[in-house]
């Protein structure tokens, strides 16, 4: 019989063995490619960052563009949210039914 510290090792190690097999199988030039490398989301991505670099916020909340255009860093269009909230959000133009959709 194997003690309970024993199995609990055992599963404890299953459980991140489990998770590491599941990360390992995602393709991180493929995202890349598809999502990441246009010409216009390195543009957005810079000026996320650039803004981010101005405006410090405190921590466990990022910069939020009201229009939804990262490049428009105007102070009327930049606020401070929680990320949780900031992530959650869907800007006008990816919301179902909108023409851009």
């Amino acid at each position: 019989m194997i003690p309970l510290h024993n199995k609990l090792y055992i599963l404890a190690h299953n459980i991140v063995f489990s998770y590491i097999c599941i990360m390992a199988t995602r393709n991180y030039k493929k995202e890349y490619k598809d999502h990441q490398s246009s010409t216009k989301a390195k543009k957005d991505r810079a000026a996320r960052n650039k803004v981010n670099r101005k405006k410090k916020c405190p921590t466990g909340k990022e910069i939020h563009h009201k229009d939804g255009n990262p490049r428009n860093s105007a102070k009327s269009n930049c606020v401070c949210i929680l990320i949780s909230a900031n992530r959650g959000k869907r800007e006008a133009s990816r919301r179902k039914g909108s023409k851009r959709a």
